[in-house]
């Protein structure tokens, strides 16, 4: 099992496979009773979960539909029985359905490795060029490329105003992106 934060230069690569890959310890695929619920610091697109909130005093907080508080480990339990997002602190998450791990992301400071890109030509040299490759406007302005691998399932958000790399994830399905 190859881990993709002991390994970040392999995040380049669009020849990985799915199969094969881990993140923190977490190999894809890995079933609900194996995951490690202790090192889950956010939980998102819960179905249990009306809304949250985020404060420094008590961190995130979430919400049923009738208002009731819910408890971190209530969503956790819920996330991995119905489908959800965890996070880790170190800023990569995990996608569940059907009781296992069907996708991870890195983003934030767990991308630091590829600080050193000042480009999209230069992204382009170093990940290769995407199957498909949409950009991202606002107003006329352009904001930025998706790029999506399909022999991993891979894909690359790079942000053009902050030239950097926004987030890396695997299994995405291209309906997953909206993209024919």
């Amino acid at each position: 099992m190859i881990d993709l934060l002991e390994n970040p230069e392999l995040l380049r690569s669009p020849n990985l496979r799915l199969e094969e890959l881990a993140i923190r310890g977490v190999p894809y695929g890995c079933a609900a009773r194996e995951f490690p619920v202790e090192l889950v610091s956010q939980v998102t697109l819960v179905p249990i979960v009306a809304s949250s909130t985020w404060s420094q005093e008590l961190g995130e907080t979430y919400q049923d539909a009738a208002g009731r508080n819910l408890s971190l480990s209530e969503v956790v339990s819920s996330a991995l029985q119905l489908g959800g997002v965890l996070h880790f602190a170190e800023s990569v998450s995990f996608k569940f359905e059907n009781g296992h791990v069907t996708g991870f992301a890195l983003y934030g400071a767990s991308l630091n490795f590829f600080g050193h890109i000042e480009s999209h030509a230069q992204f382009v040299k170093e990940f290769g060029v995407a199957d498909v490759v949409q950009t991202k406007g606002a107003y006329g302005d352009l904001m930025g490329y998706e790029h999506y691998y399909r022999q991993c399932q891979k894909f690359v958000e790079w942000n053009e105003m902050g030239k950097k790399i926004v987030v890396i994830n695997f299994g995405m399905r291209r309906h997953d992106l909206g993209v024919a």
